[in-house]
């Protein structure tokens, strides 16, 4: 067994891992927040996705391996992660060409990670900074259209417990901010090989700060949701 994961990254991916827990259960407590539906699937892959990588590079010595799962997971969980964020967002959107536009950009990415993977036969099996860079900004651009909705709307007063505010906002600081470290990383790592546990702590870092958002949505006041 491979019992550097209990401190490879300093405890940061079990702490990750423990607030994604501490949400989960959350949400299923305050389920009665259905407006918040889409975001208790997104906590419930996350979780599965932490407990699968702690238990791949726990029982796997060979590294290669449990690198080839970790990332074919992270691939496909980047699907999913934007599908979530895109549909959570757009039922947030009245306007049909604001829609319209959020649909152009999730067609873009999809279609991108499609081609990515069947003409490069090992992409699927790698890590893919710039591909999650690319995830990253169109992520941002969601939420830059949400906000610019929300302040042309009536609900402008009701940010301290709107669910759909205070999660787009935890989306928009996580996403924004990691979007350089992956643009960045290839050449970090020829610096230094030590910038990928740096970098995965600080990642797991900021992964905490949007679960701990989610958890501040679902203790919102379920009698003010729309």
């Amino acid at each position: 067994m491979n019992y550097t994961v209990f401190t490879s990254h300093y405890f940061t991916d079990w702490i990750l891992t423990a607030t994604t827990l501490v949400s989960f259960v959350i949400s299923l407590i305050y389920r009665a927040h259905k407006q918040l539906f889409l975001i208790q699937i997104y906590i419930a892959a996350s979780l599965f996705i932490d407990i699968l990588f702690m238990i791949t590079e726990l029982l796997f010595p060979d590294k290669r391996l449990w690198h080839e799962i970790d990332c074919v997971s992270l691939n496909l969980y980047s699907i999913l992660e934007i599908s979530l964020i895109f549909l959570f967002i757009k039922k947030e959107i009245n306007r049909k060409s604001t829609q319209y536009s959020l649909k152009i950009l999730y067609g873009i990415y999809i279609s991108f990670c499609l081609v990515i993977w069947m003409y490069f036969k090992n992409a699927i099996i790698s890590n893919s900074p710039h591909l999650f860079a690319l995830e990253g900004i169109i992520i941002t651009a969601f939420c830059l259209v949400y906000f610019y909705e929300f302040m042309h709307s009536n609900l402008t007063n009701d940010i301290q417990d709107n669910t759909h505010f205070i999660v787009i906002c935890g989306i928009l600081f996580y996403f924004s901010t990691t979007v350089p470290f992956y643009f960045s990383s290839s050449s970090l790592l020829q610096i230094s090989p030590t910038f990928s546990i740096i970098y995965n702590c600080i990642n797991y870092c900021l992964y905490t700060i949007l679960f701990l958002t989610f958890i501040k949505a679902y203790l919102c006041p379920i009698t003010i949701q729309k």
